[in-house]
């Protein structure tokens, strides 16, 4: 169950590096009016940019609005380089981790004995016949 979870976390941590954001924020004064995630945010309606000429004057109406932009990059590189791993090194991994996944087997290995076998029987000592004595 835990290993379930890690994985499903970081999955959602690669895809959360990867993807980028955008964050577009309107400001009215020194208040922000609107924030909107991979878009730009709306427009309150109070910004007047326009120049309005009246009577042979220019008048440039200074806007009180301002939009602020901020992209935050996801990671564009996701591979790495990987080590060359020759065919002895291969078959060396491989018997390491059956042996490795062999010491958790539950599995008992019983030895099958026929049961229409009879064991010879022994004429003489063999291993004092061949002087074969442990040390």
């Amino acid at each position: 169950m835990f290993q379930k979870i890690f994985s499903i976390a970081m999955a959602l941590v690669l895809l959360v590096s990867v993807i980028p954001v955008t964050v577009g924020m309107h400001y009215c004064g020194q208040s922000i009016m609107d924030v909107a995630f991979f878009d730009h945010a709306e427009k309150c309606g109070m910004d007047q940019s326009s120049n309005v000429i009246s009577d042979h004057a220019e008048w440039n109406k200074i806007s009180c609005c301002s939009d602020k932009i901020v992209v935050l990059a996801g990671q564009n590189e996701l591979t790495h380089n990987l080590v060359e791993i020759d065919l002895g090194q291969q078959v060396f991994l491989v018997a390491l981790t059956q042996s490795y996944i062999s010491l958790f087997d539950e599995q008992e290995s019983l030895a099958i004995i026929p049961s229409n076998y009879l064991p010879p029987t022994l004429v003489r000592n063999i291993r004092l016949f061949d002087q074969v004595f442990l040390i």
